[in-house]
């Protein structure tokens, strides 16, 4: 692997015959540059960040040769990193024989599930070979259509009474569980793992869409000037009118963060409120202050993407988000590493995958026994 030339990887890439290994490295730094969403190995980071800038300014400057242009810097940069740290990759990120992880059987990613709990509270387990649920007026289904066949028609009665009584409904996810929700008046919520929505089983006659969040949901409200959708967290109010937003508010977390993609939204604490535009995220602390600040759009929305984002997050944060996917236990062994990570990888990944990414830093080390997983220096 190490002979291998640049020109000769590229036209591996463009023919289909690269490895995995091999389409990985150059999506990582052909693709990646151009803003596609694509990952790019975590050992590779620090090379990124030196090379990324010239690709990036090489993009700008060229028009209609700019690809062509940028093959051959792409060329170029592929080449010094197969002459230096890339090879530890190539030579590294498939062997299952990792000193720095050690486990006898893995863990596999989360997947799609959840919980309706009826007003009556009646809980009813969601389909996991299904998407999301639909709550409608006159019926409870599924996003493809079909109806939810683990429920009675008495219990369908029951419902449709409480609707117009605008009683509760929670949809709940556990550890290891994501699933998508359709409310009554057409808003879609995406609620990651370990994540609770409270919402009425009607929104006629109100003049508010009010609900409450606990965890993570990505939401794309339905818009209606006279109606304002309201999602309530323990710190913060978030009402918009119309719009794509993400809240984080888990409540082991010592802090909670909006991040809108499109719309306007008003953030609202016991210390006061603030408008967020498009891009930003407002992050609101244990003392309820609001602090507003540019959004990177790609790492606070990488869970509904299907990816693990880190930003010099460190490794307790990291494990945290871990340990919600894959449900399991963290502990620690003597000091907690206060390295930071950067990198980015597919979430539906074994969890062996994930912590060997992590564990490139030699920083830090796993063993992952039954559903316990122990990090040490």
């Amino acid at each position: 692997m190490n002979k291998l030339s640049s020109e000769v990887l590229l036209e591996k890439y463009h023919n289909h015959t690269a490895t995995a290994e091999e389409k990985a490295l150059v999506e990582a730094w052909y693709l990646n540059n151009q803003q596609h969403d694509l990952p790019d190995p975590q050992h590779l980071i620090e090379d990124h960040f030196l090379i990324k800038d010239a690709l990036l300014k090489h993009a700008r400057s060229k028009s209609k040769k700019g690809i062509q242009g940028l093959r051959k810097i792409a060329a170029a940069a592929i080449f010094l990193l197969l002459s230096s740290s890339t090879l530890y990759y190539f030579f590294n990120v498939g062997n299952n024989n990792n000193d720095n992880v050690e486990f006898t059987k893995d863990i596999p990613a989360g997947k799609n599930g959840g919980s309706l709990i009826l007003p009556n509270g009646r809980v009813i387990k969601l389909s996991n070979s299904k998407n999301g649920v639909v709550i409608a007026a006159d019926l409870l289904s599924y996003d493809d259509k079909t109806q939810v066949t683990d429920i009675k028609k008495a219990e369908i009665d029951a419902y449709l009474a409480n609707a117009k009584q605008h009683e509760s409904l929670q949809l709940a996810t556990a550890n290891g569980q994501t699933y998508q929700l359709t409310l009554p008046d057409g808003t879609k919520v995406w609620l990651n793992a370990s994540s609770k929505l409270t919402f009425p089983a009607s929104f006629n006659g109100q003049t508010e869409r009010r609900v409450e969040l606990e965890g993570e949901g990505y939401f794309e409200v339905s818009k209606s000037k006279t109606h304002p959708f309201i999602v309530k967290t323990k710190r913060q109010e978030v009402k918009v009118l119309g719009t794509h937003f993400n809240i984080h508010a888990y409540q082991i977390e010592p802090k909670e963060v909006t991040t809108l993609s499109e719309g306007l939204v008003a953030i609202k604490t016991l210390k006061g409120q603030q408008l967020l535009k498009p891009n930003y995220q407002a992050t609101v602390l244990i003392d309820d202050k609001i602090e507003l600040t540019a959004a990177n759009l790609k790492y606070n929305l990488a869970w509904k993407n299907g990816y693990f984002r880190f930003n010099q997050d460190d490794i307790s944060e990291i494990m945290r988000r871990i340990s919600r996917w894959y449900d399991i236990d963290v502990v620690y062994e003597g000091e907690i590493s206060q390295e930071k990570f950067s990198g980015n990888i597919s979430s539906s990944k074994n969890i062996s995958q994930v912590l060997r990414m992590l564990s490139y830093s030699q920083d830090v080390k796993f063993k992952i026994e039954g559903r316990r997983v122990t990090v040490k220096k």
